[in-house]
Order: structure tokens, then C-alpha cells, then sequence
């Protein structure tokens, strides 16, 4: 049988994704036809939703979850990314951050997208149930700073997707991605280093993949950041 917090989980999570699903039928249905122009193989309008998301719905729960637990606990910035779920009972943002980003990875699953997104979102899905179950380790606290930091870096690159033309929001992309990046990288190295649960092999296992995940998501963006200020290339012969 479910217990009373896993349903509460579930519930929760399905809500966030009918609220997705609803607010994608609604741009599909009421918005300008300009909304489904096509963007790298997906409509405009999900982008637009997306980056929204990214820049002003998740720090801002990180924010709340900050806030609420050094309300209540004494302790440094590492003590809360130790903490459990269960620490962070007193904050409704700690758990609506989860279910926020699960409704939004959804949110996508409804839209035609490629097969490398739909694979990255079903892995992201996939360990946001982990972050709420504490499955291995507790590690909530880390999997919302970690999301916040590359959905702010994935935030500036879907800005300039949504504005190829503008030299600005190219420069924007290179700087939020890079500092995105490099902060993931170090983090990551942390984590092998200090993180306190969990097997030395397995902390260090996800160092390494974490190290080698943001070498690839910056040498994407300078291979993009080339191709616009150096090749000059139109967009329709850009590539990620």
C-alpha cells in the first residue's frame, strides 16, 4: 500500500503536470500563431514558458527553502546541503521546488521535441523521484541547488534561441552558461570531496560524470558562440 507522504508526492506532482499540460493547451489554442513557429524542432511558446521557469520560478524557491531552514536551524550553507526532507518539513518551498520542476519536465513531454530532450527529460524525472524519496542518499538540498544552477545556464541559451538575431543575448548565453559550468564543475568536485553520505567510489562516480557533463555543456556553447561571432553562420545552418 502508498503511504499517506507518497501520495501526497504523487498528487502533488500530478497536479504540477496537469497545470503544465493546461498552460501548453492554452498558448496552443489562445496565443498568436507566431507562438508556434518552430525552434529548433519545438514550438516557440514552450521555450518562452521554459526560460520563465528558469529564471523565475526556481531560484526563487531555492530562495524560500534557504530562508526557511536557516530560520530554524543553526548552521552553515553545508549543513543544509546535508540536510534531510524531512529538515525541511517547515518549508513548503523545499517541496514545491521538486514538484514545480517535475511539473515543467512534463510540461515538455507533451510537445514535439527531439529524442536527446525526451531521453534528458526522462533522466531528469527520473532523479527528481530519487531527490524526493532520498534514494540512495539524502541529498535534496544539493539536487535543488544543482537544478537551479543549470536551468539558469540552459535559461540564457533559450533566450538567444528565442532571439537569435540579437548580439546581446548571444554574450548573455556565453557569460550565465560559462559561470553555470564552471560553478557545476566545482560543486561537483565538492561533492567527491566533503558530501558526508554515500560510498567514496559512488561520491566520486558522480563527480566524474558531473566534471565530464559540464566540459560538454561548455564546449557546446562555445561551438555555438563560434559559429555566430566568428563563421557568421545564418541560423538555419546552426547546430548545436
Amino acid at each position: 500500500m502508498m503511504g499517506a507522504a507518497a501520495r501526497h508526492h504523487v498528487l502533488c506532482c500530478a497536479a504540477s503536470t496537469a497545470l503544465g499540460h493546461g498552460l501548453n493547451r492554452c498558448c496552443e489554442t489562445l496565443g498568436p500563431r507566431r507562438w508556434m513557429r518552430d525552434v529548433m524542432g519545438t514550438p516557440w511558446y514552450s521555450w518562452r514558458i521554459g526560460s520563465l521557469h528558469q529564471a523565475f520560478v526556481f531560484p526563487p524557491l531555492l530562495l524560500l527553502s534557504l530562508r526557511a531552514w536557516f530560520a530554524t536551524h543553526d548552521g552553515a550553507l553545508s549543513d543544509w546541503l546535508h540536510s534531510s526532507w524531512a529538515s525541511n518539513a517547515g518549508s513548503p518551498a523545499h517541496a514545491a521546488f521538486h514538484y514545480a520542476f517535475f511539473g515543467y519536465l512534463m510540461k515538455d513531454m507533451f510537445v514535439k521535441m527531439s529524442a536527446v530532450f525526451y531521453a534528458h527529460h526522462v533522466l531528469c524525472l527520473v532523479l527528481t523521484v530519487m531527490s524526493i524519496a532520498e534514494v540512495p542518499n539524502p541529498c535534496s538540498a544539493v539536487y535543488v541547488l544543482m537544478v537551479t544552477n543549470l536551468e539558469a545556464g540552459s535559461m540564457a541559451l533559450s533566450v538567444h534561441r528565442q532571439f537569435p538575431a540579437s548580439a546581446a543575448t548571444s554574450w548573455f548565453s556565453l557569460v550565465v552558461m560559462t559561470f553555470s559550468n564552471v560553478f557545476g564543475a566545482s560543486f561537483a568536485i565538492w561533492y567527491g570531496l566533503y558530501f558526508r553520505f554515500g560510498s567514496l567510489a559512488g561520491r566520486w562516480s558522480l563527480t566524474v560524470i558531473g566534471v565530464v557533463l559540464m566540459y560538454m555543456r561548455q564546449e557546446v556553447e562555445l561551438k555555438r558562440w563560434h559559429e555566430v561571432h566568428v563563421l557568421k553562420r545564418p541560423l538555419k545552418d546552426r547546430t548545436l
